[in-house]
């Protein structure tokens, strides 16, 4: 295989639109060798769906996450290891089993539900702030803070904390490019802030304690009490929160107002048809899926596609790859918010599908909805997007826009 041929998500051209050369690496290969990641890599919709249900291959990838760093950096970073090795998204059964049964309770329905009114005051507060503003950024306005705000209330962080708290989800976050940019900065950038979030956190779960509400935190204290958990763990299990439920959902949002901002017949059908609004936030998700790459580790010798496998050799899934494949989806470059059906792989698949899909979704249908209902076009301002240098997610450094109505 030539050098060129080789998938490289560090190059400008990628940065500004992937699916090109992911394309190419699907029409190469189901599954091929990757020098720049040291492991495998695939786009491919099928493998990609086979390889998240099959048990052969094991979703502890935590030590292969840091392993490129240098190892003395390696060696120091033992405290943010040990807290993630026990994030419910880096375990197998059985001990994913037991936090995920723990999260689906605490993630009811009935609870979710119970959040409605208040991120729809909350999306209404944000965007009175840019109602006469005819440029503004979309992602500082509103698709950045108002997922730290939803994850703050749950978490109880106080409003003069919020600055705080989304800087240390954002350098949190970061640790998901070692895999592509082993760079010791990014990692002990991201130990200072898991730290500084647990000793928030214990303060919190400290004084939650004496309350006995019914919410997220007070289940994972039910727990506690009865010996399912531990205080660590349920630290762990929130930061772990912080990270899915912020990052990815302001992916979520300001890739779906770029979507709207570029075809704005949609976002005129969306208006003239609010029935399609859970096809729409589906479409976004597939065609600029927030997380785009995710990782196994291989359990034992096995065969992909006629490629030997062998124990403890990662593969790099990428998601954003795979919700574009021609096999699977009809014209996938197409953006059709009435698309049906819509498998996407945005959240994963099997027992690891995200968690707070829900929750997502939710605040994704509130802004769609609302934007929808007082405004009549959204203009994209710069000539091209601004997309940031991480590998795992789609995500916007920043969306200038201009709501426009016209009556």
């Amino acid at each position: 295989m030539l050098q060129t041929d080789i998938l490289n998500p560090l190059t400008e051209a990628y940065r500004q639109n992937p699916y090109p050369s992911l394309k190419s690496q699907r029409d190469r290969a189901f599954i091929e060798w990757s020098p720049i990641f040291c492991a495998w890599v695939t786009s491919d919709y099928t493998t990609i769906g086979s390889i998240l249900k099959d048990d052969r291959f094991s979703a502890k990838r935590i030590d292969t996450l840091f392993a490129r760093l240098p190892e003395e950096v390696n060696q120091e970073m033992l405290e943010i290891k040990t807290i993630m090795k026990t994030w419910s998204l880096m375990l197998d059964p059985p001990e994913h089993d037991r936090f995920r049964t723990i999260l689906n309770d605490a993630f009811s329905s009935r609870w979710i539900k119970s959040l409605e009114c208040t991120i729809q005051e909350m999306v209404e507060d944000l965007l009175s702030k840019v109602e006469n503003k005819k440029d503004f950024d979309f992602v500082k306005a509103i698709a950045y803070p108002l997922p730290a705000m939803v994850i703050a209330n749950i978490l109880g962080v106080t409003h003069d904390k919020m600055d705080w708290f989304k800087k240390l989800s954002k350098d949190i976050a970061c640790v998901f490019n070692l895999s592509s940019r082993p760079e010791p900065d990014i990692a002990i950038t991201a130990q200072m802030a898991i730290r500084e979030l647990h000793a928030y956190l214990e303060v919190v779960l400290s004084k939650k304690e004496l309350e006995g509400d019914d919410d997220l935190m007070s289940e994972l204290l039910r727990r506690e009490q009865v010996g399912e958990i531990s205080r660590e763990e349920s630290k762990a299990t929130l930061s772990m929160l912080l990270l899915a439920g912020h990052e990815t959902t302001t992916q979520l949002l300001a890739n779906g107002l770029l979507c709207f901002a570029r075809e704005p017949e949609s976002f005129q059908i969306l208006k003239d048809n609010p029935n399609l609004m859970t096809t729409s936030i589906e479409e976004v998700l597939r065609f600029e899926s927030p997380v785009q790459l995710t990782s196994r580790v291989c359990r034992e010798p096995l065969e992909i596609a006629g490629q030997a496998i062998q124990t403890d050799q990662r593969v790099m899934m990428f998601l954003g790859g795979a919700n574009r494949d021609d096999k699977f989806f009809d014209e996938p470059d197409l953006f059709d918010i009435s698309r049906r059906p819509n498998k996407h792989l945005a959240f994963g698949a099997g027992r690891h599908y995200c968690v707070g899909a829900v929750l997502a979704r939710l605040e994704a249908k509130i802004v769609f909805q609302t934007l929808c209902e007082q405004y009549d076009q959204v203009i994209h301002l710069e000539e091209s997007p601004s997309w940031h240098t991480d590998v795992a997610f789609r995500s916007l450094n920043h969306l200038r826009l201009s709501l426009m109505t016209y009556n």
